[in-house]
């Protein structure tokens, strides 16, 4: 009993000379220690804040076209540019979701399910494809990517419908290689 009421007494006679002790340290020491944590932002030692995902000019929006297949991207104002699209050099293509509208069962097309295919090469690369089935509803079915499939620089993506898709739609955004 009398040694832990001699190592109670010990413990507790650092931790209050650590107190003191640092209560009583110097202005000076204390700046020391925060200039050690400190990140300064200056032209010659710039800091890199930007979030690629929540930067609007790195997203990118393609509506899928199934006459002839192409992928064509969609402008902030909802407009499209009609012609395939292609990842820039230097970049890659994550896609983060696509989203698929089928024509519905009730329509002219009797297919219980789809699919709906996406078809890329890299340069020098061999054939990737994603593909996706779903229920000829006429319901839109949206997929999503937490961490991405990834296209790489140059590839031209293009699409297949295998069925009654209506409408295509992939997202995603650009990353630096």
């Amino acid at each position: 009993m009398l040694i832990i009421k001699r190592l109670f007494i010990t413990l507790g006679s650092v931790a209050l000379l650590s107190v003191v002790l640092a209560l009583s340290a110097p202005k000076a020491v204390h700046a020391v220690v925060a200039a050690l944590v400190q990140v300064t932002n200056t032209t010659a030692n710039p800091v890199p804040v930007m979030d690629v995902l929540a930067s609007g000019e790195q997203t990118v929006e393609l509506a899928c076209t199934f006459s002839p297949g192409n992928c064509v991207q969609i402008n902030t104002d909802g407009s499209y540019i009609n012609t395939p699209w292609a990842v820039p050099a230097g970049m890659h293509y994550v896609i983060t979701s696509v989203e698929i509208t089928t024509l519905g069962a009730g329509g002219p097309v009797t297919i219980v399910s789809t699919n709906f295919l996406l078809y890329w090469t890299p340069p020098g690369g061999s054939l990737r494809e994603e593909a996706w089935q779903v229920i000829n509803n006429g319901a839109t079915t949206q997929y999503q990517f937490p961490s991405g499939i990834v296209v790489s620089s140059g590839s031209t993506i293009t699409c297949q419908s295998a069925g009654a898709v209506n409408f295509g739609y992939v997202r995603g955004y650009l990353a630096p290689n």
